[in-house]
């Protein structure tokens, strides 16, 4: 009887599969035995990622890729009902190299870090544009490469419909929430002048090497 134990990388999590061999005849079967954490973890992680984002599970934390730009609300939901869902042990990493997306999606993933109990971290290694810099101050804690930056500007909406003084309200309403959250989440990365030259319509990068300066 040979047993071979083989480590398989699977949607993030490290499962140990025992492969039992045994002659019979001129052939061998096999026999494999799965964790049942680890069963559970797999259907888990294939039911929060999707093609926007993927998942992972290392321990208690929880690692999210945003793999394309931010789009419609509905494809986050499994993703903030699991955030919601966590407790203070957890610690859940955003990983934003990102080129932004969805004003709506990104405020909707923003109300969900302010009220889960787990730890939040945004992670950047090179750039986050747009929304993903909202995003990346909008955790607990922001981790960032020296020469990596997050790119500021203001907003942009596609496809508003209705009348000309609802399109006005519509502006307008966008236009405090996002400048709230300027001023309310990346406070203690932007100064006053630099939230208003964004929300005037100048695009402003912040550098790692500055926000690591004023983090320490």
């Amino acid at each position: 009887m040979i047993l071979n134990t083989i480590k398989a990388v699977l949607a993030g999590s490290i499962l140990t599969v025992a492969l039992t061999l045994a002659p019979v005849g001129n052939n061998s079967y096999a026999q494999t035995k799965v964790e049942p954490q680890a069963i559970e973890d797999i259907k888990l992680l294939s039911k929060l990622s999707n093609y926007n984002y993927k998942v992972y599970k290392q321990g208690l934390d929880f690692h999210v890729y945003f793999t394309s730009s931010i789009k419609s609300k509905e494809a986050y939901i499994p993703l903030v009902h699991k955030m919601l869902e966590l407790d203070s042990d957890n610690r859940i990493f955003l990983h934003l190299d990102n080129p932004g997306g969805s004003v709506f999606t990104g405020l909707y993933i923003i109300d969900a870090l302010k009220r889960t109990k787990a730890e939040s971290i945004a992670v950047v290694t090179s750039g986050a544009f747009s929304m993903a810099a909202l995003l990346s101050c909008s955790t607990d804690k922001l981790v960032i490469n020296d020469h990596a930056f997050l790119m500021f500007h203001t907003w942009s909406v596609g496809g508003l419909g209705g009348k000309g003084s609802e399109i006005l309200e519509i502006v307008k309403a966008i236009d405090h929430t996002i400048r709230a959250s300027l001023e309310g989440q990346c406070a203690r990365l932007l100064s006053t002048a630099e939230i208003e030259k964004i929300m005037n319509g100048t695009d402003v990068y912040l550098y790692g090497t500055r926000i690591n300066k004023v983090q320490q």
